[in-house]
């Protein structure tokens, strides 16, 4: 399954039952794919024109490193870090966020409003903007723990903030996929992903896609 703007870019398209509806398939894959469908395409091609797109990845890991010192220090809970860490994210996209729910409330009026008056909209649901929530989870599992976390290590998270909620299976590094499929997060059991780190794994999926890895 496609889960990058490359997707958008080529004409990968749901089919969402309103043949030849191309711009109400790109609303739904705006709104499926969180905040990253406005990632540009150079940042997924890792600068092949030289141009410099990559966010300050030592800038990141100072920051998250600061910020981990200080919950330790207090003995944060890790719910409660979680909580912390979703509402970080949220601001920092909240404008993004805004005007996608606008777009779709234009577009889809009726619906939104009786889905409101019906109060289905409350409690807690992992398919809420998902992305926010897998790239909140792994940050607070890591942040109450010991880790520092080091430069490269953003990439690693917003693939799988990416990866889990849309993909079919994800492949990764051991460590990464040890935290996503041990408490507190598991997030293989929440969303129904294989999380894999050996190569026989992935190849055993991909001759039977049907059938989960022993490992699961």
């Amino acid at each position: 399954m496609v889960w990058t703007q490359i997707g958008i870019a080529t004409a990968h398209n749901f089919d969402l039952k309103e043949p030849g509806s191309i711009s109400t398939s790109l609303l739904f894959q705006k709104v499926l794919f969180d905040c990253y469908w406005n990632l540009r395409v150079e940042i997924l091609a890792e600068d092949t024109k030289g141009l410099d797109y990559t966010p300050d990845r030592e800038a990141y890991a100072t920051a998250t490193n600061e910020d981990a010192r200080w919950y330790r220090e207090h003995q944060i809970s890790y719910s409660q870090t979680l909580e912390r860490e979703k509402a970080r994210i949220f601001r920092a996209w909240k404008a993004e966020f805004y005007e996608i729910a606008r777009e779709f409330f234009e577009r889809y009026r009726s619906a939104c409003e009786a889905a409101t008056a019906a109060n289905e909209l409350g409690g807690y649901d992992p398919t809420t903007l998902p992305s926010m929530q897998v790239l909140a989870g792994v940050n607070a599992a890591l942040i109450v723990g010991t880790k520092r976390f080091k430069q490269n290590d953003m990439f690693d998270f917003n693939h799988a903030a990416v990866a889990v909620p849309y993909c079919d299976v994800l492949a990764c590094d051991r460590a990464m996929a040890v935290l996503m499929t041990s408490k507190p997060l598991e997030l293989h059991h929440q969303y129904g992903i294989p999380i894999l780190s050996q190569p026989e794994e992935l190849l055993e999926f991909l001759k039977n896609p049907q059938k989960k890895p022993s490992r699961d």
